[in-house]
C-alpha cells in the first residue's frame, strides 16, 4: 500500500466533513470560549467510518463480538477525558437549505428521559504529538486474518493472498518500538475483483470493482432522492446482509451541501434493537456506510466494531439537553467554527437548529455521550449559494462535569435519576405457541417486514379510509397471505410473509420502525369501488420506559389532538359506535397527558389469577381525532390504568387524582 493510499485512508478517522492536512499531528482542543481557528473546510469526499452488530445467529459471523455491550447496573466512578479530536484544517459544519435536509432517524429524541449513559476506553487511541500519523492501532495481524476470512466468506469469495502494512512502513521516528512496530492495517485480495481491508481498531473495508445495481435502483452522492436512496439501501442491505448481520435493519440518507447548493448525499444503515441504549450505541458507533461510485455501482462498504477495542467502565450520569444548552450558550462547548461567523458573535438559544445525543469516535481517549449542537452561522461569511445556511457544529459532553477532568465549567448541575425512572417493560417478540395444538390458535393480522412483526392496529373503510388516503406513503411491497394456523416460526422469518394479503406501504407522519400499512379496494353493496385501510404497529419486541416512548415518539399524540371524545364501556362492548363530546377543561387535559407521558409502563397479566384479570374491572374508552384523520383508541381501567388497545395487558399507571378527572367525564363508572 502506498504512503498516500495510508494516508487516505486515514481521514475515515476524522470527521467526515473535514479533510486535515495530511502531514500535520491531529489536534486536540481544551475547553473553549468563543476561539476562533480560521480557515473554511472543505467538503468531505471520503468514505466515513462504520461498523455493525452482528447478527447472533448468523452462520458465518463476521466478528465475535456481536456489538458494543453494556450492563445497566454498573456505575462508572474513574474521571474521564471529554476532550474532543479535531482535524487541523477548517471547522466542522454541514450547509443546507433548511435544517430538515439534515433528518436521520436517531434513537435519541429530546422528550427522553436519560439518566445515565454508558462510558468505555478507547484502547486504540494513541495520544501525542504523532497520533494522527499513526492512526488506529491495536489489533494483531492473526486477530486481523480472522476478521478478514469471516468477512470474505460473508461475501461468498476467497483470500487469494494478504499484506501487512506497519507502522513503521510510513511513520520516519519519533514513536516508540512497540508503535512503530504494529501493525496498522491487513490487506487482503479476494476471488471476484474484491479486495479487504483490516484495521488496527477493527474497521473493515469492503472494496469492489465496478459492482453493478440493478437498473430500477439510483445510487449517487448528488442525483439521487431520499426516496430512492431509501429503496436503495434496501436492496443493498439485504444483498449484503450476511456481511451486516443485523437482525432489524434500519436505512436512512440525506444529503447536505457544496457552496454550489450541490447535494452530497450519505448512505447508512444501522441495526435497531429497541433498546434505546443499545440503539443509541448502534447508531453512533455500530452502523455501516455504502460508498458508490461515478457510475452509479458500489465502490466500497465500511464497518466497524468498536467492542473489539473498547473496555466498559460503566455508565455515567449525563445533564439533560437543557443542561447543555445553557452551557453552550454560556461558551462551554468544543468546536472549530471561528467566533467571527456566530451571528452577534456569540451564541443565543434561537441560533439553535438541531440537537442529536450522539457518541463520537474520530480518536478520542473514550467513547461517551455528547450533545451535538447545529448553530446557524452567519451567512455572509461564506460564498455560498442563494438561500443555502451554515451550520457550525459545537459538542457539549452529555457526562456531568463531575466526571470530567478537562471540562470544568462553573456552571453545575444536579443530576437526579427521575421520578419514573424504573426499569422499562420488555415487551417480548411474538413467537408461534410450540404446541402441537395450532389449529386451536388465535389467529390475528400480521406482515413481516425487515425482521419485524407488525400486528393488526386500526381499519378504516369506506368514507374514514377516503380520509387518510393522503397517509398513503411508499410502497413497501406485497404481503403474502402466507400464514396460517399451522404455520412454522421459520415461516415468520420471510419477508412479507403475512396472515393477511394486500400492497405494503409506508405511512407519512410514522417511522416504518412503529407503522406500516395494507391498502385495497373492495365493491360495495352499490357495486362501487371503495378503500380499504390496515393500519399495522410494530409493537413487540421492545422496552418501553415511559408513556412518552408510545404516546408521542410513535403516535404524536399531544401536538396531534383534534378532539377529544369517548365511549360507554356497554357501547364498545356492543360494538355500538355512540361516541359523546368529553367535557374535559385544557388545563385538565394537558396534565393528564403530562401524566401519561412521564409515567412508566406496567403488565398486568397474572397467570395465577386469570379469572379476575384488569378487565374486569371498570372501564371506559377515550377516542382522540388526529389531525391527520387517523383515531387513537385509549382504554381507561379504574385504578389509574391508561392503555393503548393494541398492546393488550400493557398499561400506564397514573396518579389517580388526574386519572379519575378524566375518567369520570367519559362517563366511567365506580
Amino acid at each position: 500500500m502506498k504512503n498516500r493510499d495510508i494516508l487516505l485512508d486515514v481521514i475515515g478517522d476524522v470527521d467526515e466533513k473535514l479533510i486535515p492536512e495530511l502531514t500535520a499531528p491531529k489536534k486536540k482542543k481544551n475547553i473553549i470560549k468563543w476561539t476562533a481557528l480560521g480557515g473554511i473546510c472543505a467538503a468531505a469526499a471520503a468514505c466515513a467510518i462504520l461498523l455493525p452488530k452482528i447478527n447472533k445467529g448468523s452462520s458465518v459471523p463476521l466478528n465475535s463480538a456481536s456489538q458494543i455491550i453494556y450492563d445497566e447496573t454498573k456505575t462508572g466512578t474513574e474521571k474521564i477525558n471529554a476532550d474532543v479530536v479535531f482535524g487541523s484544517m477548517g471547522y466542522e459544519g454541514v450547509m443546507a437549505y433548511d435544517i430538515s435536509e439534515l433528518d436521520t432517524p436517531s434513537p435519541w429524541t429530546s422528550d427522553m428521559t436519560l439518566s445515565s449513559l454508558p462510558v468505555y476506553r478507547n484502547l486504540a487511541n494513541q495520544s501525542g504529538e504523532n497520533s494522527y500519523a499513526v492512526g488506529a492501532v491495536y489489533l494483531s495481524e492473526e486477530k486481523m486474518n480472522e476478521i478478514a476470512k469471516n468477512a470474505a466468506s460473508a461475501l461468498k469469495t476467497k483470500i487469494n493472498d494478504t499484506k501487512a502494512t506497519y507502522v513503521r512502513d510510513f511513520v520516519q521516528g519519533g514513536i516508540s518500538d512497540d508503535i512503530m512496530n504494529s501493525v496498522y492495517s491487513l490487506e487482503a485480495r479476494c476471488s471476484n475483483n474484491i479486495t479487504l481491508t483490516v484495521y488496527g481498531n477493527g474497521k473493515v473495508k469492503a472494496e469492489f470493482s465496478s459492482r453493478s445495481l440493478p437498473d430500477k435502483y439510483s445510487f449517487s452522492y448528488s442525483n439521487t432522492s431520499s426516496a430512492e436512496a431509501e429503496k436503495t439501501l434496501r436492496y443493498l442491505s439485504k444483498e449484503y446482509a450476511e456481511l451486516l448481520g443485523y437482525s432489524s435493519p434500519v436505512c436512512y440518507s440525506y444529503a447536505d451541501r457544496t457552496y454550489s447548493g450541490a447535494e452530497s448525499r450519505s448512505y447508512y444503515v444501522f441495526n435497531k434493537t429497541g433498546d434505546t441504549v443499545q440503539d443509541i450505541l448502534n447508531f453512533s458507533l455500530s452502523y455501516a456506510e455504502f460508498a458508490p461510485d461515478d457510475n452509479g455501482d458500489l465502490m466500497c462498504i465500511w464497518l466497524n466494531n468498536p467492542s473489539y477495542t473498547s473496555e466498559y467502565m460503566g455508565n455515567y450520569p449525563i445533564i439533560t439537553e437543557k443542561n447543555a444548552a445553557e452551557l453552550l450558550i454560556n461558551g462551554y462547548y468544543f468546536s472549530t467554527v471561528p467566533a467571527d461567523f456566530l451571528k452577534n458573535g456569540k451564541i443565543t438559544d434561537s441560533d439553535i437548529s438541531k440537537t442529536e445525543l450522539i457518541y463520537r469516535n474520530n480518536g478520542e481517549e473514550y467513547y461517551q455521550p455528547y450533545y451535538k449542537f447545529y448553530i446557524e452561522l452567519d451567512a455572509s461569511k461564506l460564498n455560498m449559494a442563494n438561500g443555502l445556511k451554515d451550520y457550525g457544529i459545537f459538542y457539549v459532553p452529555a457526562v456531568n462535569s463531575e466526571y470530567l477532568n478537562d471540562f470544568t465549567p462553573d456552571i453545575t448541575f444536579e443530576v437526579n435519576m427521575p421520578e419514573s425512572s424504573a426499569k422499562a417493560v420488555h415487551i417480548p417478540a411474538i413467537e408461534l405457541p410450540e404446541t402441537s395444538d395450532t389449529a386451536n390458535m388465535d389467529m390475528i393480522g400480521l406482515v413481516v417486514y425487515q425482521g419485524r412483526i407488525y400486528t393488526q392496529a386500526y381499519t378504516y373503510t369506506g368514507n374514514e379510509a377516503e380520509g387518510i388516503k393522503h397517509l398513503i406513503g411508499e410502497h413497501l411491497g406485497t404481503a403474502k397471505g402466507n400464514i396460517d394456523e399451522w404455520s412454522s416460526q421459520d415461516e415468520y422469518a420471510t419477508e412479507f410473509a403475512s396472515s393477511v394479503s394486500g400492497e405494503v406501504y409506508s405511512v407519512k407522519g410514522y417511522d416504518t420502525t412503529f407503522r406500516i400499512c395494507i391498502y385495497s379496494e373492495y365493491e360495495d353493496e352499490n357495486n362501487e369501488q371503495k378503500a380499504f385501510i390496515q393500519f399495522l404497529d410494530d409493537l413487540n419486541g421492545i422496552d418501553l420506559a415511559s408513556g412518552s416512548e408510545l404516546f408521542e415518539d410513535r403516535l404524536h399524540i399531544s401536538e396531534n389532538t383534534e378532539a377529544v371524545r369517548f365511549q360507554y364501556h356497554d357501547d364498545w362492548d356492543w360494538n355500538r359506535e355512540n361516541l359523546q363530546d368529553a367535557d374535559i377543561s385544557e388545563e385538565t387535559w394537558k396534565e393528564f397527558m403530562s401524566q401519561l407521558d412521564s409515567g412508566g409502563f406496567v403488565y398486568t397479566w397474572n397467570p395465577d389469577s386469570s379469572d379476575n384479570s384488569i378487565y374486569d374491572k371498570n372501564q371506559a374508552h377515550l377516542i382522540l381525532s388526529m389531525t391527520d384523520g387517523t383515531t387513537v383508541k385509549l382504554r381507561l381501567i379504574e385504578g389509574g390504568y391508561v392503555g393503548y388497545e393494541p398492546l393488550g395487558w400493557y398499561f400506564v399507571k397514573i396518579p389517580e387524582d388526574i386519572f379519575n378527572a378524566v375518567y369520570d367525564a367519559c362517563g366511567g363508572k365506580h
